[in-house]
Formats: structure tokens, sequence, C-alpha cells
């Protein structure tokens, strides 16, 4: 007779087999609103934790889903040009983590 496997075990079972590998390298960064992406470099990773969520949306919106800055000014609901503003003002955050 083949012994029962308990409800636990099944469940976790399910829920490993459910998710994507991730290398211990790779790290997931939220934005806020629903987004994210996987990020390979720790220095970026860090980088990216001390961003507001705003521009963390316009740099995972514009560089890993590729949307153009109409397309995200239109999705975050603010015009253009602060997009324009938000996107330089990651660059300079990146940057300055980059070079401390």
């Amino acid at each position: 007779m083949q012994k029962k496997r308990s409800r636990k075990v099944i469940d976790y079972d399910i829920e490993w087999m459910g998710e994507d590998d991730i290398y211990p390298s790779e790290r997931i960064i939220f934005d806020g609103k629903g987004h994210s992406c996987t990020i390979q470099t720790e220095w970026l990773y860090d980088a990216m934790l001390r961003l507001d969520d705003k521009y963390k949306s316009v740099l995972i919106l514009k560089y890993w889903y590729g949307f153009l800055q109409k397309e995200i000014a239109e999705m975050l609901h603010v015009s253009r040009r602060t997009i324009t503003s938000w996107n330089l003002l990651l660059r300079e955050n990146i940057a300055a983590y980059a070079e401390s």
C-alpha cells in the first residue's frame, strides 16, 4: 500500500513548480504599480532600490517593457515633459550610485 502524501507537501510541490527559475544572482524589482523586472547585476539592483517608485516605473516601462515616453506618460497620467525629467533624474541617481 502506497503511503499518502500530506496536503502540505502537495501544496509546496504545486507552489514550487509554478515559480519561474531565478538564479541566485538575479533579483526582482517592483515599481509599486504592478510592473516588475529581473536585475542580474547587484550594483544596479542596489541602485534601483534607492529610486522612488515613479522613477522605477519609468525605468522598467522604458527599458524592460519597451514603451515610448508618450505611452509611459499616458500610463502614469503625467505629461511627456514630466517623463523626460524623471528619466534624466533616474539616470543621474543611478550614475551617482555607480560613482560612489
